[in-house]
């Protein structure tokens, strides 16, 4: 029966600590007795031998080495003296939490050839052991489930028998180029591995399983990579789930179709150097991506970057832990491919605009150096591969002939390509490079004489327009007036006199002074010069970063891409650190 302490003194151990074999239990003192063995245990004790207290506040004592201890046998049988061979801590220990992580191990039969190893299958589970606490324990209490410490085989259990239940066994992989808010988003995240143990542990595992439920290897590869895991992304709400992507596992040299490779990797194994796991999704306009919020995301505050989790599928028919877990990464890649994106920072020279109203260009009197500004750090930064501009007009000139047959009326002749514009980027709080440096590029687009709708810009990078600051992240705000980062300007060069704004003024009543003479021939009279207006602009971008996770050199800059292991409870940095693994 239990004892029921209800003392503001103390209980603890007996002093000399004895122990109950039969019961399996320590002796605890309470009350008077407890404080009286604590002060024997400082008083008794000579200098340089025995227990002596270093900081009665702080509940840590030092059993020195010189010390002997005893247990108290039952049964008439002698005690037994123990002595320290070293010095040892004691402190005020309290277990805060057991967690267990158990992985079911299954070999199956070898083939009926002969020929290959049988092949090994996992199932990974964890549980978290309720504690209970001393003072609270009762044998008769049915709250208090007993449960194995290191578990047990669980599948023939019912699931109200179970006491471990499948475990989240992954890879968390944190990258700013991973921040894509909005537009069609393609994130691919590629792995390279040693190929050694891709030959031994893949490609054998594969031949090994498909030789004994006689099925191709082909077939074999493409169900279990195509179901070794659950992705999420970190979402504004919450982890967001992507139900649909794709996982090819080739050589790294070769194609996207991996499977084309299989007879040259299962054939000529040692020229399999590396071998290459990507991994590939397509987020839509509805699903803004975030950074990781360790309120929301339950991860821990020192990641502060948008996150992607893999997570091991328990429910296949062969684990990904069988091939994967001795699969050494040595480099990683990801690539981020964005189109539409409407999510930026507009000015112009007259002042700022909003994407989601028409707008005047290059305000209401284009001139030459009239210009519009494009801004957003998490789009333009040192990550960013290639960048497009897209302009979608609002009212342009219809007619067979575009502005040449709009422009008819003016003294100087006008072409579609006589509107011509420049980039250039934001850099120590000036763009460069300057206007006359600027390549030239037309501002419009025709097919057959007749204008486009839209102009699209492509590949706006060059030697003169690269960046080399870091993306803001959550820290962007696209309503700021300034941008000393993440710009780049589109400036009117050509024609001298623009839209012809300032022309029209002088020509027009000329016109008409001259037509009004019966003699005279009349001449056409001019169109208003043209205001370029758009509906919308939008970027398209790619964004990429590698790392090479080892060897000597770190080839990644620190905050580039951070890995992170997921094993059922615990959480542990693995790249970039001090020790790589």
């Amino acid at each position: 029966m239990r004892k029921d302490y209800t003392s503001f003194l103390a209980t603890g151990w007996s002093f000399p600590p004895s122990f109950n074999k039969y019961f399996k239990k320590v002796k605890l003192v309470s009350d008077e007795v407890d404080i009286a063995e604590s002060i024997g245990i400082i008083l008794g004790s000579y200098p340089g031998e025995g227990v002596i207290a270093l900081n009665m506040n702080s509940n840590e004592l030092i059993l020195l080495n010189s010390e002997e201890l005893s247990t108290i046998q039952t049964g008439g049988q002698h005690n037994q003296n123990y002595s320290q061979v070293e010095d040892k801590w004691i402190r005020k220990t309290k277990v805060a939490a057991l967690d267990t992580i158990y992985k079911i191990r299954s070999e199956h039969l070898d083939s009926a050839s002969g020929t290959k190893e049988s092949y090994i299958n996992y199932r990974i589970h964890a549980a978290e052991i309720p504690l209970t606490e001393a003072e609270e324990y009762n044998d008769n209490n049915p709250l208090n489930k007993s449960c194995p410490l290191f578990e047990e085989e669980k599948h023939l259990l019912p699931f109200g028998g179970k006491t471990i239940y499948d475990g989240g066994i992954g890879l968390i992989i944190a990258s700013p180029v991973l921040f894509a808010t909005d537009g069609i988003r393609e994130f691919s995240i590629s792995f390279y591995f040693n190929g050694d143990p891709f030959k031994k542990y893949f490609i054998d595992y594969a031949e090994a399983y498909g030789d004994v439920i006689k099925l191709s290897p082909r077939v074999i590869v493409s169900e279990i990579i195509n179901n070794a895991f659950i992705i999420y992304i970190t979402g504004l709400k919450g982890w967001i789930q992507i139900s649909d992507y794709s996982v090819i596992y080739s050589e790294s040299d070769k194609g996207k179709d991996g499977l084309d490779d299989w007879k040259e990797m299962t054939e000529y194994p040692d020229k399999v150097k590396n071998a290459l796991l990507n991994i590939a999704f397509t987020l839509g306009k509805d699903d803004p991506v975030s950074i990781s919020q360790p309120a929301i995301h339950g991860l821990t505050n020192e990641i502060s970057m948008p996150v992607i989790k893999l997570i091991l599928k328990n429910a296949t028919s062969l684990h990904p832990n069988g091939f994967l877990f001795q699969q050494v990464i040595e480099k990683i890649a990801i690539n981020v491919q964005v189109k539409d994106c409407v999510n930026l920072n507009l000015n112009n020279n007259i002042g700022k605009l909003s994407n989601s109203n028409p707008s005047q260009l290059f305000g209401p009197q284009p001139a030459i150096g009239s210009f519009i500004e494009i801004a957003n750090s998490n789009i333009f930064n040192r990550f960013t591969k290639k960048a497009s501009v897209k302009f979608k007009w609002v009212d342009l000139p219809r007619m067979i002939g575009g502005f040449h047959a709009y422009y008819k009326g003016y003294p100087k002749l006008f072409y579609n390509e006589s509107f011509k514009i420049g980039f250039s980027r934001m850099i120590d709080g000036e763009y460069l490079p300057k206007r006359n440096d600027q390549e030239k590029v037309n501002l419009f687009e025709f097919d057959d004489n007749l204008l486009s709708e839209t102009s699209s810009f492509d590949d706006i990078l060059s030697d003169n327009i690269r960046f080399d600051n870091e993306p803001l992240l959550e820290k962007e705000n696209i309503s700021a007036l300034d941008f000393p980062v993440g710009a780049i300007r589109i400036e009117l060069l050509e024609p001298e006199d623009a839209f012809c704004q300032n022309i029209y003024p002088v020509i027009l009543p000329e016109i008409l002074i001259h037509n009004s003479k019966w003699y005279k021939k009349k001449l056409p009279l001019p169109n208003q010069p043209f205001i370029p207006i758009v509906s919308n602009v939008s970027v398209d971008y790619e964004l990429e970063v590698t790392g090479k996770v080892v060897g000597e050199k770190l080839s990644v800059v620190k905050g580039d891409i951070e890995l992170w292991h997921i094993s059922g409870f615990e959480l542990r940095k693995i790249y970039p650190c001090e020790i790589r693994e």
